[in-house]
């Protein structure tokens, strides 16, 4: 299992990360300090969040940290709850696998 992936598919399906907005998220790769990636390097695909176009394109051109006061986010935070989230659906996926094999899965 690709866990990025399947992390990246989870967050197509959840909604923008602004309160109120309807529009199908597209991701925005979170960057800083201890998050990896940098100017010239792809940060990790588990450091996405969901964002909808527009609301991408406002963070990229005014800032992070006016569009966190802007829509009283903390990104961060957002991204722990979303890999909250996808941690939670990932369990209960192995669950019912688990389920699946019966006696024949040697615990």
């Amino acid at each position: 299992m690709d866990v990025a992936k399947e992390y990246l598919h989870f967050v197509s399906r959840r909604r923008c990360t602004v309160a109120g907005c309807s529009m199908p998220p597209g991701g925005h790769h979170l960057r800083g300090k201890y998050l990896g990636g940098g100017i010239s390097l792809r940060p990790d695909d588990l450091t996405v969040i969901p964002l909808c176009f527009a609301h991408h394109q406002e963070l990229h051109q005014n800032g992070i940290l006016t569009f966190e006061r802007a829509h009283g986010l903390d990104l961060l935070r957002e991204l722990i709850q979303c890999l909250q989230g996808f941690a939670y659906e990932l369990g209960k996926q192995i669950n019912e696998w688990i389920d699946t094999q019966g006696d024949t899965y040697d615990y």
